[in-house]
């Protein structure tokens, strides 16, 4: 198991894993979580890919669903010959999905390729890599409790409300994973493990949101809480990643007893650039929360 590139406290900047991708989903608790390099004593997730098998695998799925979701993925694999030196595996994602939220969607392009070469039974090498693309217009946006929680004079806001603007709110993401897993067998008691794993990220957000301060009405003077300023975010960031996993195993016998021991030796280099931009001082943007009308 590889640390994986964390964003801080936030899903921007950290990788996203399609759940497509994964074989299975292990929580080991406590300290022998330890055991899969850095990682905290108090325990793991573990994700663990999908990877080429000797067994064919062909399935494709097609979904739908409400607000216009589109959804499609495909998992093939098996050996390229008899004797099952060579295996493959390909797995793709993609999916087109709008939003209760007027104007928010998600988008994302999902390609996943593994090769794995087994030249003896002590022996084992697997590259694998996968290329991830999102492009959404988030949905992440607060309504106030004047209108929602609490009845106001105006009615209430609908759920739908979109304060952000059309064309302008964006998130986009590149994401490129590569890496390989090789094992050899040097004798009836020592292995070695060696995972090998580089990981790059590059994500943008760009939006005008709602949460600085109700404005009394324009056209009235009132303080109804019906407008609110909002204020610009703009940001960017590139992460990079280079995690080496080494590992000895030995399994013996004393007697009546097994033993297995492991030494290990783990290497983490992790860089990040980040731009970002704030702006909530005046003069900003103010929108109706109940007749939002863009291009202001």
């Amino acid at each position: 198991a590889l640390h994986m590139p964390y964003g801080g406290g936030s899903t921007g900047g950290a990788l996203q894993i399609d759940p497509y991708t994964l074989e299975r989903i292990e929580v080991l608790k406590g300290p022998a979580s330890v055991l899969y390099g850095q990682n905290e004593p108090g325990g793991i997730v573990n994700m663990v890919s999908k990877r080429p098998t000797a067994t064919p695998i062909r399935e494709v799925v097609l979904g739908g669903g409400s607000q216009d979701r589109r959804y499609g993925a495909f998992d093939v694999g098996g050996a390229l010959d008899e004797q099952g030196t060579y295996l493959y595996r390909l797995t793709g994602v993609g999916r087109d999905i709008n939003s209760e939220i007027d104007y928010a969607e998600q988008k994302r392009f999902m390609l996943a390729p593994s090769f794995t070469w087994n030249p003896n039974e002590q022996t084992s090498l697997t590259f694998y890599g996968q290329y991830q693309k999102d492009n959404d217009v988030p949905e992440a946006q607060g309504l106030p409790a004047y209108g929602t929680v609490f009845s106001t004079p105006n009615g209430r806001i609908k759920r739908s409300t979109f304060i952000g603007e059309p064309g302008l709110n964006s998130y986009d993401r590149d994401q490129f994973v590569f890496g390989y897993e090789f094992s050899h067998e040097l004798n009836d008691v020592w292995t070695f493990k060696q995972n090998t794993r580089y990981a790059y990220l590059d994500d943008q957000y760009v939006a005008p949101l709602h949460g600085y301060r109700f404005v009394p009405n324009p056209n009235t003077g009132a303080d109804d809480r019906r407008y609110a300023t909002r204020y610009g975010v703009d940001w960017s960031q590139t992460n990079k990643a280079f995690g080496m996993d080494n590992m000895a195993q030995a399994k013996f016998k004393t007697g009546a007893i097994d033993h297995t021991a492991l030494i290990g030796i783990d290497y983490y280099h992790f860089k990040s650039k980040f731009f970002g931009l704030y702006s909530n001082q005046e003069p900003t943007t103010i929108i109706d929360l109940y007749k939002p009308v863009y291009g202001s």
